[in-house]
């Protein structure tokens, strides 16, 4: 059997990048979920957040309405993906005519989780492409909603088209309807939040500077509803994080593939 050799000569960024491409994938293609709140209902009627251990709360002054279902609620219907048991609803039609306004939909911890790292995702599927979210997180505190600090991203989150019913939103393609953000610490992306329950809620300008800590006590959605007659729809809020094995794989793999073509490149170059 002939033997096909490389010459050092020919090794090449070329041939390295395919090497790396394929750690890459390796190293996204195992994911650790350190938090999912999936708003399970299996009453077979509208149910307060309250029962999942979330908090709602609407407009200016932070009104709380945890126990008004007609406004937010966890309906017992599917939702997506494939989640047969319930799906975090938002109906503004009954805050006419002040429906220009935001909802804060949130859930707190005492014991810190770190997100370094992560990536976090939800599905949204709203009647209406004017509707946007964003993520919020609370860091420090107690982990009770008017403790800590609150941030919302500043990226708005939307659907692209219109999903006019529940059973439209439980059967569309899920990577249709996820929303994705990659957690970072970074000055630009988050926005200072202002959540005094019962007295203010606010959405302030972009942050000065980094966040202190990935380690948040608190996590929600910031709804803002523009239109009339608006209903959100919400499902599936996770974190997940690489597995510390994958993260070490890749760290190897990459090293060793880097000391190889370094050393390819040593062998090649001419004596002096």
């Amino acid at each position: 059997m002939k033997h096909l050799t490389m010459s050092p000569k020919t090794v090449s960024m070329r041939h390295i990048l395919p090497a790396v491409a394929l750690l890459l994938t390796l190293s996204c293609s195992h994911a650790q979920v350190i938090y999912q709140e999936l708003f399970n209902n299996t009453a077979g009627s509208n149910q307060s957040e309250s029962t999942i251990g979330w908090t709602s709360y609407w407009g200016s002054t932070g009104t709380i309405i945890t126990a008004e279902i007609d406004k937010t609620f966890i309906a017992p219907l599917g939702g997506n993906p494939s989640t047969p048991n319930g799906y975090l609803a938002l109906n503004n039609s009954s805050l006419l005519p002040n429906y220009a306004n935001s909802f804060a939909i949130v859930g707190n911890f005492a014991t810190g989780l770190n997100v370094s790292g992560s990536t976090i995702t939800w599905t949204m599927g709203n009647n209406s492409t004017a509707m946007t979210a964003r993520l919020l997180i609370q860091i420090g505190g107690d982990g009770t909603a008017g403790s800590g600090a609150w941030y919302a991203s500043n990226q708005a989150f939307s659907n692209s088209i219109v999903y006019s019913s529940q059973a439209a939103f439980a059967s569309a393609t899920t990577s249709s309807v996820t929303q994705t953000l990659a957690f970072s610490t970074a000055a630009a992306d988050w926005r200072s939040f202002t959540l005094t329950p019962g007295a203010a809620m606010s959405l302030g300008s972009v942050l000065g500077s980094n966040l202190s800590s990935s380690q948040i006590t608190g996590i929600g959605l910031l709804v803002a509803t523009p239109n009339s007659s608006v209903i959100g729809r919400f499902d599936t809020l996770t974190v997940t994080v690489p597995e510390p094995s994958t993260i070490a794989m890749f760290a190897g793999g990459l090293a060793f593939v880097l000391f190889g073509y370094r050393a390819r490149r040593k062998a090649a170059a001419p004596a002096r």
